[in-house]
């Protein structure tokens, strides 16, 4: 893709549209994942994102269900759990892309001033 040299202003304001509308990615570390992504799917109207974070959620919150048994644990939770939250995290990574042009109105948001 061709990019013209910019003046920096006009560059850091790509940056920091680009970073303001990445935040979103914060709570992801903390395994909100699932929410996060059905709150970006309801506000975009993508099925494809809401309906993985109903099932990270639910899978989740099943495993710490499982963990907080007073009973013997299960040795399944945790390992589920840790993969739940990985892979909801590079899916976050692939979804901000998206995001990013849909808050950018469908054009080519690495443009947008």
């Amino acid at each position: 893709m061709y990019h013209e040299n910019v003046p920096l202003g006009t560059a850091l304001r790509r940056l920091w549209w680009r970073v303001v509308n990445s935040l979103w990615l914060v709570v992801t570390p903390a395994g909100l994942t699932g929410p996060a992504l059905v709150v970006l799917g309801v506000i975009a109207s993508r099925r494809s994102w809401w309906i993985p974070g109903l099932l990270y959620t639910a899978v989740t919150g099943a495993a710490a269900a499982a963990l907080t048994l007073p009973a013997a644990q299960p040795g399944w939770a945790a390992p589920l759990m840790a993969g739940t939250w990985l892979v909801g995290l590079v899916h976050a990574g692939f979804v901000n892309m998206g995001w990013l042009e849909w808050r950018a109105g469908n054009t080519d948001w690495s443009v947008k001033v």
